[in-house]
């Protein structure tokens, strides 16, 4: 499904840079990759290679890493059972935003409903972006380029809430139970 997700690090106490991620951006799943990834590669592995390599962002990373990423095909589907390599999206392909996401970015921006941030104590801490006014405070933004419920505007109707950090040696199964 195409839940859309940023990935990012902190680059101080209220400053971090990230990207977007397209498909399957909740925690059982991308949350799950990263975490994975984070143990076996290492938390500068994601800055690097998934944050700073791509600024276009990542159509999936929830592939094969043992194979090299390889810029979108169009034909391919989101299956993470698939071996297939994780995708990105080309910076130069105009359909696609091609810059970093940052802190001044609005919750919700691109319709994101989901912000992983490796910090500098090296966890990755996750944000859902919620509902802070309105009839649907305190709910889950849902939507469609940032677009959630059809009578919320655009501004301070929606903010990136923590729900969860994990230690590298966290069992990953605690990360996929944050949806529980």
């Amino acid at each position: 499904m195409s839940t859309r997700s940023i990935i990012g690090y902190n680059e101080s106490a209220r400053k971090w840079k990230g990207v977007y991620h397209h498909w399957d951006g909740y925690p059982s799943a991308l949350g799950v990759t990263l975490l994975e990834l984070a143990k076996e590669k290492g938390t500068d592995f994601i800055r690097k290679e998934i944050v700073e390599a791509h600024p276009a962002g990542w159509s999936t990373i929830n592939r094969d890493w043992s194979q090299k990423p390889l810029p979108l095909d169009r034909d391919s589907n989101c299956s993470k059972e698939e071996k297939k390599p994780p995708e990105y999206y080309k910076p130069e392909n105009e359909d696609w935003r091609s810059e970093f996401f940052t802190e001044k970015d609005e919750p919700g921006t691109a319709g994101s409903e989901y912000l992983y941030l490796i910090t500098k104590k090296d966890t990755i801490a996750v944000y859902t972006c919620k509902y802070v006014t309105g009839k649907h405070k305190g709910q889950r933004m849902i939507g469609m380029f940032g677009m959630g419920a059809p009578d919320i505007g655009r501004g301070k109707e929606v903010k990136w809430v923590k729900i969860g950090e994990f230690k590298i040696s966290d069992d990953v199964q605690k990360m996929a139970d944050l949806e529980k």
